[in-house]
């Protein structure tokens, strides 16, 4: 019997065998279809509340049913059959497996959980469940200084530096950098070079009471198989304007010995910062040296680093006793979405479009070669344009200083390649040559 019979033929209406007869109300078809005794509908009820254990495939199966009611096409496996079952389920011989209701289907098994996502330091946001071996993960400013604990795996980071997508708070966190000869790695995952002019101030970042330039100036690479002309910076400097209005000046030079951070402001005199003093504070402007040859530059919307090291093969005349910079910043709100949209160099790449553009980038060749990418492609205008008339200037044609207000570039007008931006660089990636690693 199915125990669909009773809802196509009531029990109550299809009864002709009951004392006193039920009127003969069955509707039509049903004496062919569920022309059964009062015995069969009782036998079904009782199918019906049979507990899992006789019936779930991991335990009885329905193999206790006698063969009558179990059929010749009973797809039951019973190798391995529990005797207890004939037993247990002796009540349930007679039953059928179409009168007996099985409980829903489970559920599908959940997706897998989304890796999670992590900034490495001076690179890019990586899936937590991909990321390149001895990686040192970022976990803020504090895990670039010399020293500082090497976190390789995200379930050690704290919590609010693993993040859920790439795109987003990843990315904006995740510092973006220039370095070396120089090498930029810019928000959204763009990747360019820029070799700039010897001896000149470039703007890397106009915002809103905020600019960041450095000083570009020639320089020779020597690495073990390759000597390239190229230039490096020699020094960086911010103009910040404070939440009063006060405007703070910081100049950090690349020299190999006892590097300090100047700090100046009109009608105070100079201040050095130096490693181990406490912050200076002027405001919402904080400048402190992290270590001997780390600074960092931190207001209320921005945190900047700069760094000094040694040229690779520092053995070689060529580079002996030189230093190199790198900067790096970070927002600390959504520059995307600025109403004063950043610009320089390196800053217009916060343009709220989620898409990665990549300049020009100069190609490694054995021997000797000259730099001469400017990030063609992956800038509005020229690189003449990024030019600054002195090292604390803001003014400049894409300056944002004083802005209360401008536009975010337009990326479409822009010749570099272009991508969706999924896995964000925003950081220095290491070039190796040979057995060198330069990071760069």
């Amino acid at each position: 019997m199915d125990n669909n019979c009773d809802a196509d033929c009531p029990k109550a209406n299809c009864r002709p065998y009951a004392d006193p007869p039920t009127p003969p109300s069955c509707p039509s078809g049903c004496g062919d279809k569920c022309g059964f005794t009062e015995d069969n509908y009782d036998t079904c009820e009782l199918c019906a509340s049979m507990t899992p254990f006789c019936k779930d495939a991991d335990k009885c199966n329905f193999c206790f049913l006698s063969p009558g009611a179990k059929g010749p096409d009973d797809p039951a496996n019973c190798d391995g059959y529990d005797a207890s079952c004939d037993t247990t389920c002796a009540a349930f011989v007679k039953c059928s497996r179409g009168c007996v209701p099985m409980p829903p289907p489970p559920p599908p098994p959940p997706s897998p959980p989304r890796c999670p996502y992590a900034c490495i330091i001076y690179n890019r946001c990586h899936s937590c469940c991909d990321l390149p071996i001895g990686a040192c993960l970022y976990w803020g400013e504090a895990s670039k200084t010399p020293g500082a604990e090497c976190i390789k795996d995200c379930d050690d980071l704290p919590p609010e530096w693993v993040f859920e997508k790439a795109w987003g708070q990843c990315s904006s966190l995740c510092p973006v950098s220039a370095s070396k000869d120089p090498h930029l790695h810019l928000p959204h995952g763009g990747r360019a070079d820029f070799r700039g002019k010897d001896n000149t101030i470039f703007n890397l970042l106009t915002a809103r009471d905020v600019a960041l330039n450095v000083r570009f100036e020639e320089s020779d690479f020597s690495w073990a198989k390759r000597l390239v002309h190229g230039t490096k910076m020699g020094a960086a400097y911010w103009a910040l304007r404070t939440g009063s209005g006060k405007v703070v000046t910081v100049e950090f030079q690349a020299v190999k010995f006892d590097p300090v951070a100047i700090v100046r402001e009109q009608g105070h005199r100079d201040v050095e910062v130096r490693p181990g003093q406490p912050a200076l504070v002027v405001d919402d402007v904080q400048v402190a040296m992290l270590s001997p040859k780390a600074l960092t530059v931190v207001n209320k919307k921005w945190r900047f680093s700069a760094s000094t090291s040694p040229y690779p093969f520092g053995k070689k005349n060529v580079n002996k006793d030189k230093v190199l910079l790198d900067v790096s910043f970070q927002p600390l709100y959504d520059a995307d979405a600025d109403v004063v949209g950043p610009h320089g160099i390196i800053g217009q790449a916060y343009d709220g479009d989620k898409m990665a553009v990549d300049g020009k980038v100069d190609g490694e060749r054995v021997g000797e070669s000259t730099t001469a990418a400017q990030a063609e492609g992956a800038i509005e205008g020229s690189w003449e344009d990024y030019i600054v008339k002195s090292p604390f200037a803001t003014d400049f044609k894409y300056s944002r200083f004083d802005a209360t207000a401008a536009p975010h570039r337009d990326v479409s007008k822009l010749g570099g390649a272009k991508r969706a931006a999924t896995a964000m660089v925003a950081g220095a990636k290491d070039v190796k040559d040979g057995s060198a690693t330069l990071a760069a």
